[in-house]
């Protein structure tokens, strides 16, 4: 947990868990923040290829950074993503 800058793993702990099987190889994580999407809790990751947003240990929300447009969050919010024309409101 330390080593993703996390504070607390409350309501994420499942995704934290679930994050290295879902890394390629070589993929490195830059940064991770709890957040909320969709009505659930999980983990918005910048990786070295990738933006992520895991949920335990479901199919994660993966945008490469090719794709995407557009990113706002606040105060731990994930506000809306933009990977093309897909929008992912709160």
């Amino acid at each position: 947990m330390a080593e993703l800058g996390l504070v607390s793993d409350v309501g994420v702990r499942k995704a934290i868990e679930h994050l290295p099987a879902i890394l390629g190889r070589g993929e490195r994580v830059r940064c991770a923040a709890t957040c909320f999407l969709e009505g659930r809790s999980g983990l918005v990751v910048a990786t070295s290829r990738r933006l992520l947003f895991v949920y335990r240990d479901q199919t994660p929300i993966d945008v490469a950074y090719s794709d995407l447009r557009g990113f706002r969050a606040k105060a731990g919010v994930v506000a809306a993503l933009t990977a093309g024309a897909t929008l992912y409101p709160v």
